[in-house]
C-alpha cells in the first residue's frame, strides 16, 4: 500500500500515487492501522479501497475477498437486473443460461444490450462457440484444398 502510493520507482505507482490517492498519515505507522483495521479477519482477505478513487484511510477501506476485490475494480462492468446494479460477472453466475459463454454475453453488452437480454437470449442457430469445428460443404471443402495446394501449403490432416 505504501509502496504503490508513495514509491515513484514502483510498478504500481501509476495506478495508485500517480492518480492521486495516498495513505492517510495515520497509517504511515502500522500500529496505527491495526488499530484502526484490526487484523485480517481469515488469510484470503485483503486491503480493499470501498471507492477506487478515494485514498487508504480508515473510512475508506475493508478487509475484502477476492471476488469483493474483483467487483471493485475501475473497469468492472455494472449491470441493472431485476431492478439492481450488479457486476456483470455476478449478473452471469446468478441469471445466465447455462450454455452461453460468457464472452458472448460480454460481447452483448459492450454492443449495447439490455442485461436481461443479453443473459437469456439463446445463442442464434448456425453460429458458433470459438475452437468449435467449422461444418463446410465437400465443395468448400475442395476448393479450400486447391487453395492450399496452390499457395504451397500442406493439406489439412483428417
Amino acid at each position: 500500500m505504501k509502496t504503490r502510493c508513495l514509491d515513484r520507482k514502483s510498478g504500481n505507482y501509476q495506478n495508485y500515487g500517480a492518480r492521486g490517492i495516498k495513505v492517510s498519515d495515520r497509517w504511515l505507522n502500522f500500529m496505527n492501522f491495526i488499530a484502526d483495521m484490526g487484523p485480517r479477519p481469515f488469510p484470503k482477505h485483503s486491503l480493499d479501497r470501498i471507492d477506487n478513487d478515494g485514498n487508504y484511510c480508515k473510512e475508506n477501506c475493508r478487509w475484502a475477498t477476492t471476488t469483493e476485490q474483483n467487483n471493485n475494480r475501475r473497469n468492472t462492468i455494472y449491470v441493472i437486473l431485476d431492478g439492481q446494479r450488479i457486476p456483470l460477472g455476478e449478473a452471469i453466475s446468478k441469471a445466465a443460461l447455462p450454455d452461453l459463454p460468457k464472452s458472448l454475453i460480454r460481447e452483448r453488452v459492450h454492443r449495447g444490450w439490455d442485461a436481461e437480454a443479453a443473459l437469456k437470449t439463446p445463442r442464434a442457430e448456425g453460429t458458433r462457440t470459438i475452437g468449435t469445428p467449422l461444418r463446410m460443404s465437400r465443395e468448400t471443402l475442395s476448393r479450400v484444398a486447391r487453395c492450399r495446394s496452390y499457395l504451397g501449403l500442406e493439406p489439412y490432416a483428417a
